[in-house]
């Protein structure tokens, strides 16, 4: 790489990690790298966290919306495992896995952002959609249990 140099998009002081670096190869080529860690090491990480920063109710709704899955998992256990058989019961562990780090992921996010001032009626709506949302996942968590320890 002949230059490399920092261009950033926003100029406000909450998004100022978040920059792309434009690098122009040898041969003419120009190229964008998203992403580029500016502040350090662990920038990427940074910058997720700057990313979710009071999100709790958007990601809470998002947790919500992947609860019929869960619930649709769970209704139709017996069914699904009747007719479907390892096929389903490797469907239905995804699914409840994925959901319940969407909703863990989703807690954690509320509790940090509660702690840095997010506003209390949103917290309390963002925690009743995560309980919720969970709930689906974490019966269907029990029915995978019972079945696995079961056998």
């Amino acid at each position: 790489m002949t230059d490399s140099r920092i261009v950033a998009l926003w100029p406000n002081k909450a998004l100022h990690r978040t920059a792309i670096r434009a690098c122009d190869l040898p041969w003419g080529f120009s190229f964008i790298c998203p992403f580029v860690a500016v502040g350090g090491s662990l920038g990427h990480m940074a910058r997720i966290s700057q990313l979710f920063r009071f999100r709790s109710l958007s990601l809470a709704v998002f947790a919500l919306l992947l609860s019929p899955w869960g619930v649709a998992c769970c209704a139709g256990f017996i069914d699904g495992l009747r007719f479907h058989g390892s096929r389903f019961l490797f469907q239905a562990t995804v699914i409840c896995l994925v959901g319940l780090a969407v909703c863990v992921g989703a807690f954690i996010n509320l509790v940090r952002d509660a702690g840095r001032g997010y506003s209390p009626n949103r917290s309390a709506l963002a925690a009743v959609f995560l309980l919720l949302a969970i709930s689906p996942h974490v019966l269907l968590a029990f029915q995978l249990l019972w079945h696995f320890t079961r056998q």
